[in-house]
C-alpha cells in the first residue's frame, strides 16, 4: 500500500509538470498544450493543486511504510 501512495504521488509531480508547461506552451500556440488548456483550463491556470495533491501523497506514504 504505501508503494501505490508513492506511485500516486509521483503521477501527480508529473501530471503539475505536464500542466505547467501547457500553461507556458499555449502562449505559443503548441497544438497539444491549447487543446490541455481547453480540455482543463482550471489545472493550467494553477497547476498548484496537483502539487499539493502529491505532497499528501507523500505524506501518506511515510506514514503508511512507518506503520507497516
Amino acid at each position: 500500500m504505501p508503494t501505490l501512495a508513492l506511485c500516486f504521488g509521483f503521477m501527480l509531480v508529473a501530471a503539475g509538470g505536464v500542466f505547467y508547461f501547457a500553461t507556458e506552451l499555449s502562449g505559443q500556440g503548441a497544438g497539444w498544450a491549447l487543446l490541455l488548456c481547453h480540455k482543463a483550463p482550471g489545472l493550467c491556470v494553477s497547476s498548484q493543486p496537483l502539487l499539493y495533491a502529491a505532497g499528501l501523497m507523500f505524506l501518506a506514504y511515510l506514514v503508511l511504510d512507518r506503520f507497516n
